[in-house]
């Protein structure tokens, strides 16, 4: 999300702060950085970011587009939309999201729902959030079948954009989970890798 910002603070000439964790590594940082924005480099807890973000944008009148914001989720219903729309409005039987702080399977999911309460489909799929395993605090919660999740400790994974100790929306993810009656996964580094080569022989960058 820190590209798109990024770039469309540039496109409409505002001054942009990007924070991202100090552990990100240059090939993350080049995309955004080529927008000229102010990039803020933090250490520390980066699931505590967010809450430490909405502080600060209080105290200064800023306003964090973070990962869960109302306009976030609202967007994402599109990414569920345009699944109906490329699939002939004959929705899947399961949807896949990689999921972080919550907000984007949160949004696919209304949007979904939304699409079958216009009548324009007839079933809603079944989600299947999608973690890391080095770092899966809704999964975790979800398998001992906890009601609230509890934070990931020395987070570790080569998947850095879904490398939330925290998730600010993980308990409502899992209470949409089993509404929708989908599942949690955790995935290892090495089946991430594997699942990438995959993928690039039909095409598709993952």
């Amino acid at each position: 999300m820190a590209v798109s910002v990024a770039a469309y603070g540039a496109r409409v000439g505002l001054e942009t702060f990007i924070l991202v964790s100090a552990s990100l590594p240059p090939e993350k940082l080049n995309p955004i950085a080529i927008y000229n924005p102010i990039l803020i480099k933090v250490d520390g807890d980066y699931g505590k970011l967010y809450f430490d973000s909405l502080e600060i944008g209080k105290q200064n009148n800023i306003y964090f587009i973070n990962s869960d914001v109302p306009f976030r989720v609202e967007g994402s219903k599109t990414i569920a939309f345009e699944i109906c729309e490329q699939m002939n409005f004959e929705v899947p039987g399961y949807v896949v999201v990689p999921t972080s702080s919550g907000g984007n399977i949160r949004g696919i999911l209304k949007g979904f729902e939304e699409f079958r309460l216009c009548g324009l489909i007839n079933k809603v799929p079944k989600m299947i959030c999608a973690q890391a395993s080095g770092c899966s605090p809704i999964y975790n919660a979800y398998s001992s079948h906890a009601e609230v999740m509890s934070p990931v400790e020395n987070p570790h994974t080569i998947a850095h954009a879904i490398e939330n100790p925290y998730p600010p929306s993980g308990n409502e993810v899992l209470r949409r989970i089993k509404e929708n009656r989908g599942t949690c996964v955790a995935v290892t580094d090495e089946e991430t890798l594997q699942a990438q080569k995959q993928l690039a022989k039909i095409g598709i960058f993952g």
